[in-house]
C-alpha cells in the first residue's frame, strides 16, 4: 500500500477506534476535536471519511437536539478487529486518554434528553427524559404552539432536568395537595 493509502486507512481506523472506545453516540464536535487537535487528519478529510464510512454502514449518523452524532456499527467493529493492529500504541493511548477525560461529561449529556419535532405548521411535540445509570426516571411529552417555546423548553430541561424532576416528584408526593 502507498503512504497515502496507509494514511487513509489509519484515519478511518482512528474514527472507528474512538467510537468503539466511547461505546455510545459521539457528537460530531467531539470527533472533530479529537481528530483535529491531535492532528490525525484535516477537517475536509475527516468530513469525507465520515460520509464514506456512513455510506458503507461502518458507522451510523443520527441527529439529537440538532446535533449530529456518530456510533460504530457491527460492520465497523468487524473492520476494526481486522485492522486495529495498524494503529500505533501511541495513537491508541492518546484516544484512550481522550475517552477517559471526556466520556463522563458525554455520558451526562446523554442522560438528559430533550428533543422537539414539528408535527404540523406551528405545532411541535417536545419529548423530555431524564435517566440515571440507564434507568429512565421520567419522560414527559408536551405540545408547544411555537418553535421558540419548544426550544426554550428543551434548553431549560437540558440545564435543569435534575431540579425539575425533583420538583415534580416533590409535588406528586406532597400530601397537602
Amino acid at each position: 500500500m502507498s503512504n497515502s493509502t496507509d494514511s487513509l486507512a489509519q484515519s478511518k481506523l482512528i474514527i472507528l477506534y474512538l467510537l468503539r472506545k466511547m461505546n455510545m453516540p459521539v457528537s460530531l464536535a467531539h470527533v472533530q476535536h479529537l481528530a483535529l487537535s491531535a492532528e490525525y487528519m484535516d477537517y475536509f478529510s475527516l468530513s469525507a471519511y465520515l460520509a464514506e464510512m456512513t455510506n458503507k454502514k461502518q458507522i451510523i449518523k443520527t441527529k439529537e437536539n440538532e446535533q449530529t452524532c456518530y456510533s460504530i456499527t457491527s460492520s465497523g467493529l468487524q473492520t476494526l478487529s481486522y485492522f486495529e493492529n495498524m494503529l500505533s500504541d501511541e495513537i491508541k493511548e492518546s484516544i484512550s486518554k481522550y475517552v477517559y477525560e471526556n466520556k463522563p461529561h458525554l455520558k451526562d449529556e446523554l442522560e438528559v434528553r430533550a428533543v422537539y419535532n414539528e408535527v404540523y405548521k406551528d405545532n411541535y411535540n417536545v419529548n423530555l427524559s431524564y435517566s440515571e445509570n440507564s434507568d429512565k426516571l421520567i419522560e414527559i411529552n408536551l405540545s408547544s404552539l411555537s418553535k421558540d417555546y419548544a426550544k426554550k423548553i428543551v434548553h431549560n430541561w437540558k440545564n435543569n432536568a435534575s431540579d425539575i424532576y425533583l420538583s415534580i416528584l416533590k409535588n406528586l408526593l406532597n400530601k397537602n395537595n
